[in-house]
């Protein structure tokens, strides 16, 4: 199992530009996007695994 220095990976989540992924610097709309990205990724894995 590969460990990981979770004070980097902590380092690296917050440095991260997320208005790029999130598509907004509003963090309501960045907040709901997310959101419905992750039911996305929930809805396909459920029909994957069926």
């Amino acid at each position: 199992m590969t460990r990981v220095n979770t004070d980097t990976l902590d380092t690296l989540i917050r440095e991260h530009d997320w208005s790029l992924v999130l598509g907004t610097e509003d963090p309501n709309t960045a907040a709901e996007n997310l959101v419905g990205a992750l039911k996305s990724l929930i809805d396909e894995a459920t029909t994957r695994i069926r």
